[in-house]
């Protein structure tokens, strides 16, 4: 039998959501009027292609990072992650 989160409230008949459904049904309603649902990357595509040209040129991973405003990291996954063009 399947069991639903939906539970009718004991004072005022209203019906509740657990959590999760609320949390669903939220996310749904906010990409359905078109929001930004998730953060944003922090180097487009292009800028990914620059820091791979940089880095093939010869500069140190902490200086691309430096020149981009980002951290190694970001820098190492642009590096070691195929763009999307």
């Amino acid at each position: 039998m399947f069991l639903s989160c939906t539970r009718v409230a004991l004072f005022g008949g209203k019906s509740t959501l657990c959590p999760l459904e609320r949390t669903q049904s939220g996310l749904k309603r906010a990409k359905s009027e078109g929001k930004v649902l998730w953060r944003r990357p922090s180097l487009t595509d292009s800028q990914k292609q620059d820091v791979r040209a940089s880095l093939n040129s010869g500069m140190s991973i902490s200086a691309v990072a430096r020149a981009f405003g980002t951290s190694r990291q970001t820098i190492m996954r642009a590096r070691d992650k195929p763009s999307r063009d």
